[in-house]
């Protein structure tokens, strides 16, 4: 009797539950210096194109061609940062087709998405119907009134969940006590 649900906690434990992928999403606009573009990777999980309303956050941001010589890379290869410190995590509000709305966590403004180089030498800013490159000294470099993205699907990498060594040792650890705990009551029949 006590075999059947000992045997649902253990598979229940023993198999990590999936978690929630990320979501890959190309973007470009061409402005009157040529074409800038890259991928934004943001929380969620991908349910095919169109993608599926909601809110995101920018996870990470790579910059794959610019029109304007600014220089590629990403926020997870150090090139580039999302924001700045005290403006917390950034992001926009999907509604199917197009982002409706460009927000960040803090600072001054809570409206739209800046993405800057380290050194401030250039700066993505996304706002709903404009989207501007700005050189360190806030002159504008280039601007769009549109923004062409869409979600491509996962990030390569994205792999099932690995659980940690201690999270194992201690499913082992009661796996024993309970095979322990069924051979002693066994026993006592």
């Amino acid at each position: 009797m006590m075999r059947r649900p000992t045997l649902a906690f253990a598979v229940l434990f023993l198999f990590p539950q999936v978690t929630q992928a990320d979501v890959l999403w190309n973007w470009s606009w061409t402005g009157s210096n040529g074409t800038e573009s890259g991928t934004f990777i943001t929380d969620g999980t991908y349910v095919g194109d169109p993608q599926a309303a909601g809110t995101y956050t920018i996870l990470d941001f790579e910059l794959l061609a610019s029109g304007n010589a600014q220089p590629l890379g990403s926020v997870s290869g150090g090139e580039y940062r999302v924001g700045q410190a005290e403006q917390g995590p950034s992001g926009f509000i999907w509604d199917g087709s197009e982002a409706t709305q460009w927000w960040r966590a803090g600072g001054i403004y809570t409206n739209g998405t800046n993405i800057s180089q380290f050194d401030y030498s250039g700066s993505y800013l996304f706002f709903p119907g404009v989207y501007r490159l700005s050189g360190g000294d806030e002159e504008q470099l280039d601007t769009s009134s549109s923004l062409t993205m869409s979600a491509v699907g996962e990030p390569q990498g994205n792999g099932p969940a690995v659980p940690e060594p201690s999270s194992i040792a201690l499913l082992l650890m009661g796996g024993v006590g309970l095979v322990g705990y069924g051979w002693r009551k066994r026993r006592q029949v």
